[in-house]
């Protein structure tokens, strides 16, 4: 028998801090694979990039002004971090 556990996740900055660690160095650290980044900024995109990508593709359209808009309830968002951060706070379940 096989036991999972789901754990919710709100967000990016929630991933950073279950897996990212500030050594006694200053210099954070992924617990997954142990790369080592400058700051909490480059270990979120590391963490984004490398074990957990938001595939938005098809998901959202950029408008003639740049903005973002979500092709699933059409929230609009100036950036696609933004929109990002969007879709994982109220798509990805």
């Amino acid at each position: 028998m096989r036991v999972f556990m789901l754990f919710v996740i709100s967000g990016l900055d929630e991933l950073a801090t279950i897996h990212l660690h500030k050594n006694i160095a200053g210099v954070f650290e992924c617990k997954l694979c142990g790369k080592h980044s400058r700051d909490r900024t480059d270990g979120k995109r590391h963490l984004e990039a490398n074990h957990f990508p938001w595939d938005l593709k098809d998901k959202f359209i950029r408008l003639s002004d740049g903005k973002c808009q979500c092709l699933l309830c059409d929230k609009v968002t100036s950036h696609k971090g933004n929109m990002r951060q969007h879709f994982v706070t109220h798509h990805l379940l």
